[in-house]
Order: C-alpha cells, then structure tokens, then sequence
C-alpha cells in the first residue's frame, strides 16, 4: 500500500494536484507498530514465566524472583513509559499487567 502510495504522489506530483495526507496510512503503520512491540513484550514475559515453570522446588530463589518481578513491572511493563504510552488502554496490555502484578 505504500508503494502505491508513492505512486499516486508521484502522479499527484506529475499533474500538479494538491499532494494527499494518506493520515490513515501513517496511522494503521503505527499501530501495526506499536502492536509488534506489545506482543514482542508479552512473548518476552510469557518466555520468562515458562522458563519458572521448568525451575525445580529446591533450586527456587524467592527473594531472586521477586526482584525479576518487580523489575519487570517497573521497566516493562509500566504504561507510563514512552514505548508504553500508546497501547497502554489495549486489553492484552492491561491482561499482560495483571499477570505480572
């Protein structure tokens, strides 16, 4: 879509017509961006949490697994966070939180 979008200014540019926003464009790519990295950030938790899963009992660190835990809430998953400003409303967001917490 973005090539034929090039093209239409290119033709625009050609017949000297006033040049299009293509706003919707831009946005749906920012979303599409913003998406990747809420489910690059799930994927990066839930491999987290897979791999507490396979730690046996007696080689469990609790106080270790707190600290992992508090430092995923406050450095990845905080929606005050640029990277988290936009999709902090998204349901997965608020499901992912929920599950840190």
């Amino acid at each position: 879509m973005e090539e034929e979008a090039k093209e239409l200014q290119t033709l625009e540019q050609l017949f000297e017509l006033q040049r299009t926003k293509q706003k919707e464009l831009n946005d749906c790519k920012n979303e599409l961006v913003q998406l990747k990295q809420l489910w690059d950030l799930i994927s990066i938790i839930d491999g987290q949490f897979e791999s507490w899963k396979e730690t046996l009992w007696d080689a469990i660190d609790a106080d270790n697994l707190e600290m992992l835990l508090k430092n995923m809430k406050e450095n990845q998953t905080k929606p005050l966070l640029p990277q988290n400003k936009d999709i902090k409303n998204y349901k997965a967001f608020l499901a992912l939180n929920d599950r840190v917490k």
